[in-house]
């Protein structure tokens, strides 16, 4: 009965944990930890003797049942490791939502001389970069392109152009969908992102 009653207890600890990591977004943490905490509960425990019972009938040999005290202490210290793993593991959602934006659907119009200097936003907030007109944007997203890259990999300057102009639409599209009060993913920060997740290639390290 012992047993039984841990099991459930465990089962219900883990799905709850479940429902924070989910709301978190924490989602194959959650799903993992759904699948760990059904382990001990005695319906799915009985299921999983039984089939050991019925594999071990088909070969010959005697059946060796699982223990469910600790196929409940197995759970238990799983939950653990995933609520770590969850909380830890950056399923940031600002960062999956700039996951979401690299693709791009229109770029922004900017005026064609020097369109590479100029830049005043690099330090500048979401608020503030939103405000910043097209030209300005493109001139600083050139230099955090330039910086990011390397001349190593700028083969020209039309592919330097297009790779600013998708930062900066990707930018604009993460404030606009988002907003801009996230103080923790200021233009320079994102922009960085951006050119991760859109697989740019990166300079080598000099050290």
């Amino acid at each position: 009965m012992f047993k039984k009653t841990l099991g459930w207890v465990v089962g219900l600890w883990c799905a709850m944990l479940a429902f924070f990591l989910f709301s978190s977004g924490s989602f194959i943490s959650g799903a993992l930890m759904i699948l760990v905490g059904a382990l001990p509960i005695p319906p799915v425990f009985n299921y999983i003797v039984q089939q050991e019972k019925i594999k071990a009938a088909a070969k010959g040999k005697e059946a060796k049942a699982p223990n469910h005290a600790m196929m409940s202490v197995f759970a238990v210290m799983a939950s653990v490791g995933l609520i770590i793993f969850g909380a830890s593991s950056g399923d940031d959602k600002p960062v999956n939502e700039l996951a979401e934006v690299t693709t791009m659907t229109t770029l922004p119009e900017v005026a064609e001389t020097e369109w590479y200097s100029g830049g005043t936003l690099h330090d500048a907030s979401a608020a503030m970069w939103m405000l910043g007109s097209g030209d300005d944007q493109l001139a600083t997203a050139a230099d955090w392109t330039a910086a990011y890259m390397g001349q190593e990999n700028i083969t020209s300057m039309d592919y330097m152009k297009i790779k600013s102009l998708e930062v900066v639409a990707c930018l604009n599209k993460f404030y606009q969908e988002q907003g801009v009060d996230l103080v923790e993913y200021p233009p320079q920060k994102s922009a960085a992102v951006c050119m991760a997740l859109m697989k740019y290639p990166q300079k080598a390290d000099e050290s």
